[in-house]
C-alpha cells in the first residue's frame, strides 16, 4: 500500500479530531446521544421527545417550583467558588451552533406538545 508510520499517525490524528468534533456537537436527550449534524437528527429528536412527552410526566418535571430559600442556597454555593473579583476561574466551553439550534428545536417541540395538551388534541 505504501503507507509509512507518518501517514498512519496523520490518519489517527485526523480520526481523533473528527471524534472530538462529533462529541462537541452531540447532545444527550433522554439518555440517547444525538449528533446535531446528522441527517436524521431532527426526526430522531422528535421521535424521542414524543415518546418522552406522551405520558404528560415531563410537564410535571419541567414545572417544578423552588422555594426562595432553595434558590438562595444554590446561588450561594455557586458564587462561593474561587473567591475574589478577579475571576481566575476557568471559562466554560462555548456552546456550538449545532447545540444551540438543537436546544431551540427542543423548546419548539415542547411548546407544540404543551399546546396540543392544553387544547385537548394530544397524540
Amino acid at each position: 500500500m505504501g503507507l509509512n508510520t507518518h501517514d498512519l499517525m496523520g490518519e489517527q490524528e485526523r480520526e481523533r479530531r473528527e471524534r472530538l468534533e462529533t462529541e462537541k456537537r452531540t447532545i444527550s436527550f433522554a439518555g440517547n446521544p444525538l449528533d446535531a449534524r446528522a441527517a436524521a437528527f431532527a426526526r430522531s429528536l422528535i421521535d424521542l421527545a414524543d415518546d418522552k412527552m406522551s405520558d404528560g410526566e415531563w410537564l410535571t418535571r419541567s414545572r417544578r417550583r423552588f422555594s426562595l430559600a432553595e434558590q438562595a442556597i444554590r446561588k450561594k454555593s455557586r458564587s462561593g467558588q474561587g473567591g475574589g473579583q478577579g475571576g481566575g476561574g476557568r471559562r466554560s466551553a462555548r456552546t456550538t451552533e449545532e447545540i444551540r439550534s438543537a436546544m431551540g428545536f427542543l423548546c419548539e417541540i415542547s411548546r407544540a406538545a404543551s399546546s396540543r395538551r392544553s387544547t385537548g388534541s394530544g397524540t
